[in-house]
C-alpha cells in the first residue's frame, strides 16, 4: 500500500506560559494500520514572526516525513527540499553528526550560495557543466572574483548534498553530478605569517614591519604557531573553526620549520 504525500498543516497555538508557538500537524499510519494525528512544534512566534517563515522552517520536517516517497521518485524534487532535509537530519544539533563549527560553516555556504541560485532547480536537472560555469562566475559583494578556496568549499558542500540524496535513495548510485566538476581550491598566494620578533614589535608598538598585516594574518600566525608546537591538526582545525581537514590543509603552507628559522636568524 502506497503512502500518502504529507503536505501537513500549520497552526498557531497558545501555551500556558511563554509566547505562542507554531505547530505542524500531519497524519500517518501506525503499526496497526490506523490513521493517527501527529503534532510537532516548529518554533515560537518570536523565532518565526510570520506564517511564511514558519512554513520555511517546517519544510525540513515535511520533506523528512515524505522521505520514503522520494525514493527514485519521478516527481521533481527541488534542491531547496534536499537542503532542508539535509539540515534537518544531518546538521541538527540533536544528531551529533558534526561539530558546531562544521554546522555553522555548512549552513552559511548553503544559505549564502547554493540555496539562492539552485533552490528552485529540480534534483535531476543539475548538470556538471552548469555547476562548473556557475562557480567560475561567482563574485564577492564588492564585485571581485570569489577566491578559489571558497569556490572549492562550495563545490564540496554541493557534492555532500548529492551524496545525501543518494544515501536517502532519492538518486541512483553514481548519479552525483558534482563528482566531475573541476574547481581548484589552491590559494593564489602564500598566507602572510608573522614571526615572533614581528609580533613583539606590534605588541610594543614599534614600526618597521613591511608585511601587509590584516586580521587573517593573525589567524594564520596563530595556526602556524600551533602546528610548530606540535598540536594535532584536528585540534588546530577545531580551534580555527575549519569545517574539514581539507580546509585546514593550507595551515601546512604557512609554518616555518625550526631549522629554517634558526638558519634565518643565524642561531
Amino acid at each position: 500500500m502506497s503512502q500518502r504525500y504529507q503536505t501537513g498543516h500549520l497552526r498557531r497555538a497558545r501555551r500556558k506560559s511563554g509566547p505562542h508557538v507554531w505547530e505542524f500537524l500531519w497524519r500517518e499510519t501506525d503499526e496497526r494500520g490506523r490513521r493517527v494525528h501527529r503534532t510537532a512544534i516548529v518554533g515560537t512566534v518570536e523565532q518565526y514572526p510570520t506564517e511564511e517563515l514558519a512554513w520555511t522552517a517546517a519544510n525540513g520536517l515535511r520533506v523528512y516525513l515524505n522521505g520514503s516517497r522520494n525514493h527514485y521518485s519521478a516527481k521533481p524534487i527541488p534542491i531547496r527540499d534536499l537542503i532542508d532535509h539535509y539540515v534537518h537530519t544531518d546538521l541538527s544539533a540533536d544528531t551529533g553528526w558534526h561539530s558546531h563549527a562544521t554546522r555553522t560553516i555548512y549552513l552559511y555556504f548553503l544559505d549564502r550560495w547554493i540555496r539562492p541560485d539552485w533552490g528552485e532547480i529540480a534534483l535531476h536537472s543539475v548538470r556538471t557543466m552548469a555547476v562548473e560555469h556557475w562557480l567560475r562566475g561567482l563574485r564577492r559583494a564588492d564585485g571581485g572574483p570569489l577566491a578559489d578556496a571558497t569556490k572549492g568549499k562550495i563545490r564540496n558542500i554541493f557534492s555532500v548534498l548529492f551524496n545525501h540524496a543518494i544515501r536517502c535513495e532519492w538518486l541512483e548510485q553514481g548519479r552525483n553530478p558534482i563528482t566531475f566538476v573541476r574547481q581548484s581550491a589552491r590559494r593564489k598566494k602564500v598566507p602572510v605569517v608573522l614571526e615572533s620578533e614581528e609580533i613583539r614589535a606590534i605588541r610594543n608598538r614599534r614600526a618597521g614591519i613591511c608585511k601587509k598585516v590584516g586580521w587573517h594574518t593573525f589567524r594564520h600566525t596563530y595556526s602556524t604557531l600551533l602546528v610548530e608546537n606540535g598540536e594535532n591538526v584536528k585540534v588546530v582545525r577545531e580551534l580555527m573553526r575549519h569545517a574539514s581537514l581539507d580546509d585546514a590543509g593550507p595551515l601546512h603552507a604557512g609554518p616555518i620549520s625550526r631549522e629554517a628559522a634558526s638558519a634565518k636568524t643565524g642561531r
